[in-house]
């Protein structure tokens, strides 16, 4: 399989970018009507070259699973799935409705054989679905990672995301620890 990280790999047009399940809801999320190109386009491309990448935004969040099923009728082999925490407000989701959908979606992509990569997460909200995430630079922190175990592992959360939404939505380490038990609250 073609790897789209390595340096040969890495232009704009080694993913397909596909926003949603359809036509309008691909439109409403990506501002333009390239949805049917998109899927020509990834058509055409030999099997172990079908990547798509995919905002979990608000508006398409709730239809992760149908697009999972659609990519894998596709032959898609690598999927990765962007959480979007920045830009325009009606598109950006919060974690805590997001997240699990984009895990159940990720789950299913595995099961269809699919190899699938988070983007843009905190490691709070990706419980045992961590390993899949795709390291990116390290970002706002909120008063409640003050403590969190995975903090120094952790890219945070988008500025943006963290002025509107604040901590609420994270899960942090050392609050699950108090909570559970699970895990060693030790520094």
């Amino acid at each position: 399989m073609t790897d789209p990280t390595s340096s040969a790999q890495t232009g704009a047009d080694v993913w397909v970018e596909l926003h949603g399940s359809t036509a309008p809801m691909h439109a409403f999320v990506a501002g333009d009507d390239s949805f049917a190109a998109k899927l020509s386009r990834l058509e055409q491309r030999p099997r172990d070259e079908r990547f798509v990448a995919t905002w979990v935004s608000r508006p398409a969040m709730r239809h992760l699973l149908q697009l999972c099923e659609r990519l894998g009728g596709l032959g898609v082999v690598r999927w990765r799935l962007r959480f979007m925490l920045e830009g325009e407000e009606r598109l950006v989701p919060r974690l805590s409705m997001a997240a699990p959908r984009a895990l159940q979606a990720a789950k299913a992509a595995q099961r269809a054989g699919m190899h699938v990569e988070l983007e843009g997460a905190p490691l709070c909200v990706l419980g045992p679905f961590r390993s899949l995430l795709v390291h990116g630079a390290k970002r706002s922190f909120t008063a409640r990672c003050e403590g969190c175990e995975v903090r120094n592992e952790c890219q945070g959360i988008a500025a943006g995301y963290a002025a509107r939404f604040g901590g609420e939505d994270l899960r942090t380490q050392h609050l699950l620890a108090q909570r559970t038990g699970s895990i060693s609250s030790q520094p």
